[in-house]
């Protein structure tokens, strides 16, 4: 799904107040550039435009803010909506956004970056966010039996379901359900 140029262009982020919004770009920008995603400029023809919602919601004293990344080709066709929320700890009063601190922000961007990569196919992943090499257990060693004298004969356990394998020979992992944050859009 990669654009010709492969490029983002920021064209708006909607909802928080101004220092938010520059310490929000800016991380974006850090992230970007750690994932090798190119950022563009609004004026490029080429490049994917998305448009950026933050909400913040206070309930019961704690805070958490809401996003949203519409991503538009280069034809105006919204190709991919992102969506997150992170918790913003405690605040008093409504001032929710004071909690939405550097933390919160880093990781509204890290997750934002990652999705936005994944999803049009642009950039890279840093190294320090790669998957770590599964870990595969060994069969534990095979106990002797010791015959045991008048005593009854343990009931059989159920035997254990296959792992998958992979051709290679060497056991692949499960994942046994897997919950999006990217929801296409239908036109």
């Amino acid at each position: 799904m990669a654009s010709a140029n492969g490029a983002l262009a920021f064209i708006s982020i909607d909802g928080p107040p101004k220092p938010t919004f520059d310490k929000l770009v800016d991380e974006l920008s850090s992230e970007a550039q750690a994932r090798q995603v190119k950022v563009a400029s609004r004026d490029d023809p080429g490049a994917y435009r998305v448009k950026g919602y933050l909400s913040m919601h206070v309930e019961r004293g704690k805070a958490s803010v809401a996003y949203a990344w519409d991503i538009y080709d280069p034809n105006k066709t919204r190709v991919a909506r992102i969506t997150g929320e992170e918790s913003a700890g405690t605040v008093k009063g409504s001032t929710g956004w004071a909690a939405c601190n550097d933390a919160v922000l880093a990781k509204i961007a890290d997750r934002s970056m990652a999705e936005l990569s994944e999803a049009l196919g642009v950039g890279g992943n840093p190294a320090a966010t790669a998957a770590p090499e599964p870990v595969v257990a060994s069969a534990p060693a095979e106990v002797p039996a010791v015959p045991a004298q008048d005593a009854p004969a343990p009931a059989a356990a159920p035997e254990a379901p296959a792992s998958p394998v992979a051709e290679s020979g060497v056991p692949v992992a499960a994942v046994a359900s897997v919950t999006p944050a990217l929801a296409y859009a239908a036109n």
